[in-house]
Formats: C-alpha cells, sequence, structure tokens
C-alpha cells in the first residue's frame, strides 16, 4: 500500500511541477533567495510533507501565486486539518477546497468555527502560562503591547492568528526570538497585530504586511510607545516628527524611499540624499543637472540613470573619467570625451604585464568598450597613432 500511494505521490508531484513548476520557483526565489532548492520537484515534495497529497495542488497553486511563505507550511497544515474537521458543517458550496483562490479564504472559514476554549480550566491554565511567560511592554485604554518570552506565549497571544510564530506545529518563535524581541498589539476591538523590527515585519491577523502609516493614524499613541525602535531601525512611520537627517538615513538603507520621502522636497536635500545613495537617481522622478552631477559623482555607473537630455559632455566625461567601461552605456559618447578618459586612465593606471604590450592593453581597454563603429575606428587609430603603434583590434 506504502509503495502505491508513493507512486501516486510522484505522478501528481511530475503534474503539478508540469503545470506550475516554473512560477513555484519564482515564489521560492523570492520567499527563500538562500535556499538550496533548484528543482520544482523537490520544493513540491517539501510541501506534501506538510499537506500530504489532498490538498498539496491547491497548496501548490496558492505559493506559485506567493500567497504564503515555505515557513508558513506548518500553519496552512493546521488550518487544512481544522478545515477537515469542519467541512460536515459546512455549506455544500462551501466544502470544495479549489474555489478558494488564496489560503486566507481558507483561514476565515475555520475562525468562523473556531472555539474559544478560554472558559475551560484547560484554557484557564494556558492564560497563566502564558502572563508568566511574557511581559506587558505597553497598556492604555485602547490597547496593549505585550512581548512574549516563550513559544507559549507567544501561542496564546497570537490565537486567532496566522502568525508562523502562533502555531502547535513548526513554530518559528525561537528563531524570531533570538533575532529581537517580538511585539504582540492586541486593541480594545481584539484587532492583532505583530511587530519584529529586525526583519522588518509589521504583519495584521491574516500576516499581511500592515501599513505602519494607516495604522498609526488610528492608534498615534504607537509612535511614542516604539520612539526607541523606530530610531534605531529607521522607520519614520513610527517616529513623532522625522527629521530630514532621519529620512536620509532611510534612503541609505532603500533608494525606493527617497520617492517617498523627498520627491517634494527643496532640490539640496533631493542631492543630499543622492550623495548618500546614487542610486536613489534611477527612482527620482523629476531629475535635475544637480542630481544627475551629485549621482555620477559618487557612483559612474550612475550614468544609465541619467535621462539623455541631462547626459551633457560635463556629466558623461565625469562618468567615464571615473569608470572608462561606462562608455558602453552611453549611446553617442564623442571622440574628444573618449580620448580625454583614455589620457585621464593613462595616467593613473600602471603599465600593462604579462607580455601585453601597452598599445594592445589600451586599445582593448578602451576601444573595446565603444559602440559606434566610426567613434571606434577614429580613436583606435589617435590611439595607435599616439602610441606609435601597429596592432590593431578586432
Amino acid at each position: 500500500m506504502k509503495l502505491l500511494e508513493h507512486i501516486l505521490l510522484e505522478d501528481k508531484i511530475e503534474f503539478i511541477a508540469n503545470r506550475m513548476g516554473d512560477r513555484i520557483m519564482q515564489s521560492l526565489r523570492k520567499d527563500a533567495p538562500n535556499s538550496n532548492v533548484t528543482d520544482p520537484r523537490e520544493a513540491i515534495r517539501i510541501m506534501s510533507k506538510h499537506t500530504g497529497m489532498k490538498y498539496l495542488q491547491v497548496v501548490c497553486n496558492w505559493y506559485a501565486n506567493h500567497d504564503f511563505k515555505i515557513e508558513d507550511l506548518g500553519r496552512i497544515k493546521r488550518e487544512l486539518d481544522k478545515f477537515d474537521k469542519i467541512k460536515p458543517h459546512l455549506e455544500p458550496k462551501e466544502r470544495d477546497i479549489n474555489q478558494y483562490k488564496h489560503s486566507s479564504d481558507v483561514y476565515d472559514i475555520v475562525q468562523r468555527f473556531a472555539a474559544s476554549g478560554e472558559n475551560t480550566e484547560s484554557g484557564k491554565s494556558k492564560a497563566r502560562q502564558a502572563k508568566k511567560g511574557s511581559e506587558v511592554y505597553y497598556k492604555d485604554n485602547d490597547l496593549t503591547v505585550i512581548i512574549p518570552k516563550t513559544e507559549e506565549a507567544a501561542c496564546y497571544y497570537g490565537k486567532g492568528t496566522r502568525w508562523c510564530t502562533s502555531g502547535e506545529d513548526d513554530n518559528a518563535f525561537d528563531e524570531y526570538n533570538e533575532r529581537g524581541p517580538l511585539y504582540i498589539i492586541i486593541t480594545k476591538d481584539n484587532e492583532k497585530f505583530q511587530f519584529h523590527f529586525e526583519s522588518e515585519q509589521f504583519m495584521d491577523a491574516k500576516d499581511d504586511s500592515v501599513e505602519l502609516d494607516d495604522l498609526t493614524k488610528s492608534y498615534p499613541v504607537l509612535k511614542k510607545v516604539f520612539s526607541k525602535q523606530a530610531h534605531k531601525h529607521v522607520i519614520p512611520e513610527l517616529m513623532v516628527n522625522p527629521s530630514d537627517e532621519d529620512l536620509l538615513l532611510t534612503v541609505k538603507h532603500d533608494e525606493w524611499n527617497f520617492r517617498k520621502y523627498f520627491e517634494y522636497k527643496p532640490e539640496n536635500l533631493k542631492i543630499k540624499a543622492i550623495r548618500i545613495n546614487p542610486h536613489a537617481l534611477r527612482v527620482a522622478v523629476d531629475k535635475t543637472p544637480g542630481m544627475a552631477k551629485a549621482a555620477v559623482e559618487k557612483l559612474a555607473q550612475a550614468i544609465y540613470y541619467v535621462p539623455s537630455d541631462l547626459q551633457t559632455d560635463e556629466i558623461i566625461k565625469l562618468a567615464i573619467n571615473k569608470d572608462i567601461h561606462v562608455i558602453n552605456g552611453i549611446p553617442n559618447p564623442t571622440v574628444e570625451l573618449i580620448m580625454g578618459a583614455y589620457k585621464h586612465f593613462k595616467e593613473r593606471k600602471p603599465r600593462p604585464s604579462q607580455g601585453m604590450s601597452s598599445a594592445k592593453y589600451w586599445l582593448t581597454y578602451v576601444v573595446g568598450q565603444i559602440r559606434n563603429r566610426d567613434v571606434k575606428m577614429e580613436v583606435s587609430q589617435l590611439i595607435r597613432k599616439e602610441l606609435g603603434s601597429h596592432e590593431g583590434v578586432r
């Protein structure tokens, strides 16, 4: 019987791999970039250990659509087990698992049938243990912030959520807690959120990322509660009055924050941000000559982010004098600019060794980067003439 089950499972895995293997691997590379899994069949086998064959295809489809992370498989299994238990009590149209496009849809169904269990002796005992294994970090009439110190406390206060730190199986509490504390926020309406600053995860009960701007509008006190963590981990949404210096640090961390915080700032602040992270020029909407120059001064490759109407001779010269290889990304550099870069680099670079003549080295180093054939030939001739060499380039 076990042999037959194995054969059927492998057939199922092959079928799923053929249908959605590429999408599964795309999700895996995004979800777990350090994973050693290179074959979709192996990824599907990992999922099958949690789901069995019964729900394997629908779970793989959810994963292929970036619906959950590999670390959430334990939670997915628990919800499917609960779904099986309540299935006889569901409306006929709700019993077909294939109709649910997202795993959260199953979670919603299960939650309707969830029993509280808090009034039982077992429930009261769990509550006492949870209180012992946790710290009330903050409390007022609107919300309570709890730091769980044990897995049991994380499970208790995370009850009714989809967090991987709240499940009975494959619980990830220790993994997160080793990196930094978890903060569970419970509102007076019993809404739950979980913050983990070290991994930059700010999740709602469905384990979806929450918009901090929206959350702090509903609960402004969170900025006061998490002011220290916000400044340490550079989270402006949780700062009371973030300064320009605070916002500049966010750009250093992620160039996309330039668009979020600096798009409507004065140009001097935009230039300051770009000097901190020249890649910010790539995402800037309204680029200026000053911004372009600041980016290229810090990073030659930033010339690729400069619009053609801002690629002046000064900017191009600045870029290729820093790194001759950027010539390959400039549409039409002039002969004068290339020769200026050649002379600049010749003064800085030591003479080539290992039997390669200076003519061959420089012709390859400079001319080999030029895309325009006419410019390439003229520069080649000029370099040969200057070096007194008859060596050519292909």
